[in-house]
């Protein structure tokens, strides 16, 4: 318990000017199920407290207190912090002595009253076990005497509870219901804790289906669950006690083996009711392992979720499926741009060849056309420009001018050859010739001419070659 506004704890004095008292009871069951929620509400509850001549008297559990303590409410929270301890024993007993002693008449066998304190110390939540066990010993007293064999029969502190549960249970499914509905019913119930116990959970009457919803009136009316409405207006179904948790071994061993289940469940509903608060961000939907968790679980246990809960996987389903959608579009997108730019690439690049032989051809023709043009003027030159446009590019063109460079070449070089034969050791003399050479036998006669030198080769290396083009 809490005394949020007294920083040593105790109550303001009677008649104080502490005019308003905010009392909050079981602040644990809005810790439980939802603690951003319970801690922005702890922390409202610090800022009244701090006003002048006000007050807030706060119940929770032990476990809940690092839940809710932050920087700004640590403070408060400790300087206001009343430890409740369980009853002792002479408290339990004014406990249950005290509203008997309101009926006339009504006593306890010798040593029950004993026997019950013994048994109730022991457990935790000794209150509520206690008052169940009194209100059945009081529907199977013999007269106005609550008797031992009532208490035997019932299974004491612990069994009472599990009897009367296992009744209910049994008049349910003697009605009709299945077992295995009234199990899904009481797993939408229950939360697990960080350790290895579990908790009750208030559920929303809409998210109960038709048949759910004829459960919880039958269980309620058996006084298991309660069927209560919320300040918004909107109806919630919850376990009547934890008690019924701890000590019904059916259900506990219902909840025990669905922890898995029950652990993923409640952490679903911890990031939904985060991602409402966020104004239902897209980016706060579970993705990656989260989302193939949750697609797991929805598809083998759809329906044990409720249609808050449907809606948030199937949110985030198609919100994957979009953005594997849009990377498959990008991924498309960059390898159409990447073959165009290969085509484009490809393409440059041959017109560039067909260009640069294009170039060539043109340039090779020119230079065959220039050999022929020079063959007269001046052979060597002409000779070269057919070499040089064969090298360029070997066009029928260049391929015409180098032959006929060679065939003239070889006309002058057999004219010669044959003026030597005729004349023997003579002189060999051209027309216009200004300068002559003595011949010698199988040497080479050369004369200087107008147009340059000219040479013929002899015929001492035997016949003349042919050229290869």
């Amino acid at each position: 318990m809490a005394l949020l506004g007294d920083k040593d704890g105790t109550a303001p004095p009677a008649g104080s000017a502490a005019d308003v008292v905010v009392a909050v009871d079981q602040f644990e069951e809005l810790v439980h199920h939802d603690p951003d929620t319970a801690r922005q509400r702890f922390a409202q509850l610090v800022e009244f407290a701090r006003q002048p001549n006000k007050r807030v008297l706060l119940t929770l559990r032990w476990d809940c207190v690092d839940e809710l303590s932050s920087g700004q409410t640590a403070a408060a929270l400790t300087d206001g912090m009343i430890a409740v301890t369980p009853l002792g024993r002479s408290q339990l007993r004014s406990a249950i002595l005290g509203p008997a002693a309101h009926a006339p008449g009504l006593r306890f066998e010798d040593g029950l009253v004993e026997r019950i304190l013994d048994e109730a110390s022991a457990e935790p939540g000794q209150l509520p076990l206690v008052a169940s066990l009194l209100e059945q010993l009081w529907y199977a007293r013999s007269g106005t005497t609550l008797t031992w064999q009532a208490y035997r029969q019932l299974g004491g502190v612990r069994g009472a509870v599990a009897q009367r549960a296992e009744a209910a249970m049994a008049a349910v499914v003697h009605q009709g219901a299945h077992e295995a509905e009234v199990a899904r019913l009481f797993r939408a119930l229950v939360r697990p804790t960080d350790t290895v116990g579990f908790v009750r959970k208030a559920a929303r009457w809409a998210d109960l289906d038709e048949y759910q919803q004829r459960l919880a009136v039958a269980l309620a009316s058996a006084r298991m669950l309660v069927i209560d409405r919320t300040v918004d207006g909107e109806t919630t179904v919850d376990l009547a006690h934890d008690a019924l948790i701890q000590h019904r071994p059916r259900l506990r061993q219902w909840v025990d083996s669905d922890r898995e289940f029950l652990q993923w469940r409640s952490s679903l509903e911890r990031r939904r009711r985060a991602w409402l608060r966020a104004g239902r961000d897209e980016n706060m939907l579970p993705s990656g392992q989260l989302l193939a968790t949750a697609q797991r679980w929805y598809d083998e246990r759809r329906h044990d979720l409720s249609p808050a809960e449907w809606e948030f996987v199937e949110l985030a389903s198609r919100r994957s499926r979009r953005s594997k959608r849009r990377r498959q579009l990008v991924t498309t997108g960059l390898c159409l741009l990447l073959a165009v730019s290969v085509v484009l690439a490809s393409f440059f690049v041959y017109q560039r060849r067909v260009s640069a032989e294009q170039a060539a051809l043109a340039e090779s023709r020119e230079l065959a056309a220039r050999s022929q043009q020079t063959s007269e003027s001046d052979r060597v030159l002409s000779m070269k420009l057919a070499l040089a446009a064969y090298q360029r590019h070997p066009t029928a063109e260049a391929e015409q001018a180098l032959f006929h460079r060679y065939l003239e070449q070889g006309r002058r070089g057999g004219a010669l050859a044959r003026g030597e034969g005729e004349q023997g050791r003579g002189q060999c003399r051209r027309p216009g010739d200004r300068r002559q050479r003595r011949g010698r036998r199988g040497g080479v006669a050369s004369g200087e001419g107008t147009h340059g030198p000219a040479q013929a080769a002899g015929h001492r290396r035997g016949p003349r070659r042919r050229g290869r083009f």
